[in-house]
């Protein structure tokens, strides 16, 4: 398509925007989804194509949409296209094998790392994460790796933007979660959502694997699911520039530097997305018992969360959704499965600040939910 005309003035700056679980930004959708499902109609593939095609060719007109879509039912691409620049400096497009950052997405697949080698006997959920990492604070004795999965471990937050940590690694978090003596909370007694925790698990893996995170990933992840075009950042690696997409926050390119992994660090495109999305709901690294598991809902003090082992999870209008959504510099990312109709919509974009998500996010579902699409 051609290129979208100026976007409106952005919202303030915030490299890290409270993208969060799936779920929670779910919450308030439900009327919206279930209004489509009543007005369900019967559709084909190329109705359901071109119904998508408007209404992202309407955001990306107004400059409210830079990016790729894919939509799946089942084990079948339905949907799938790039919209828009890649990088603006060298006019290059968008296109199957562009890889983004998604950010928080990453957390699926750091706790599947985990789940993995809890799988294999070499650790469990209920081990204290100070068995693995022995130099952090004397209050961190009762945190448990299952508290880290459900971020109920009260683990502390660096304060302020990422930006103010460009540069950083594991390594600069570890040093900031020993200088801290305490707690946020006493872990399993509330629900906080924790970057920092999932830098403890990627740590952990390592530990435990006795390999560099990026490696066990593509070991035992990346390669299990065909996912040739995914890999985690590192302070020196080979990646091929055509295929990187660059981000943009009010119009500037805004790729600062961050190596932190766990919580985020990965590159990915939308199809290997779905390669993993196949990978995980047809049992090929879990078995359905181990993904009900995984997927279902924890608990904190007798309250049910919107959250798994990893994944946002919620109940709503008659569908069972898990997923994730991230969000950093100008990346935005919305990873959604629909489990009982097994229907999975991918959506990124490199110009987040100017794309209202969640929004999109809605008229696709609506659209999705007119066609029960049995080609």
């Amino acid at each position: 398509p051609p290129p979208p005309p100026p976007p409106p003035p952005p919202p303030p700056f915030q490299a890290e925007d409270g993208i969060r679980d799936l779920a929670s930004s779910l919450v308030g959708s439900e009327m919206c989804i279930r209004d489509s499902l009543m007005t369900a109609a019967q559709g084909n593939s190329t109705q359901l194509k071109t119904e998508i095609d408007s209404t992202i060719s309407s955001y990306y007109s107004k400059g409210q949409f830079n990016g790729s879509v894919l939509i799946a039912f089942k084990d079948k691409k339905v949907y799938d296209k790039a919209w828009g620049y890649s990088d603006l400096e060298t006019d290059s497009f968008l296109d199957e094998q562009s890889q983004y950052y998604i950010a928080s997405i990453s957390k699926l697949f750091t706790s599947s790392a985990i789940l993995l080698l809890n799988k294999q006997g070499k650790l469990s959920l209920d081990d204290r994460v100070t068995s693995f990492l022995p130099e952090l604070p004397e209050c961190y004795q009762n945190v448990r790796i299952y508290h880290l999965l459900s971020h109920s471990g009260g683990i502390p937050e660096a304060e302020g933007d990422w930006q103010n940590r460009v540069g950083w690694d594991n390594s600069d978090v570890m040093l900031f979660l020993c200088k801290r003596e305490q707690l946020d909370f006493v872990p399993g007694t509330d629900y906080r959502y924790s970057n920092n925790g999932f830098v403890l698990l990627a740590m952990v893996v390592e530990r435990v694997s006795a390999q560099p995170y990026d490696s066990y990933l593509k070991q035992n992840i990346f390669d299990k699911a065909g996912m040739d075009h995914s890999f985690v950042v590192a302070r020196s690696m080979e990646v091929d520039p055509m295929h990187i997409v660059r981000s943009y926050v009010q119009g500037k390119q805004a790729d600062w530097p961050l190596y932190v992994v766990g919580p985020s660090g990965i590159y990915t495109t939308t199809h290997d997305l779905f390669l993993w999305d196949r990978a995980f709901f047809n049992y090929e690294l879990f078995d359905k018992s181990e993904v009900k598991n995984i997927l279902k809902p924890v608990l904190v003090n007798g309250a049910e969360q919107n959250y798994g082992l990893g994944w946002g999870v919620l109940k709503m209008g008659g569908e069972s959704y898990a997923g994730h959504m991230g969000g950093m510099f100008g990346f935005r990312s919305l990873y959604e499965h629909q489990v009982n109709q097994n229907r999975t919509l991918i959506i990124f974009t490199n110009n987040g600040d100017h794309t209202p998500l969640m929004e999109i996010r809605n008229k696709l579902a609506q659209v999705m939910a007119k066609y029960p699409y049995n080609d």
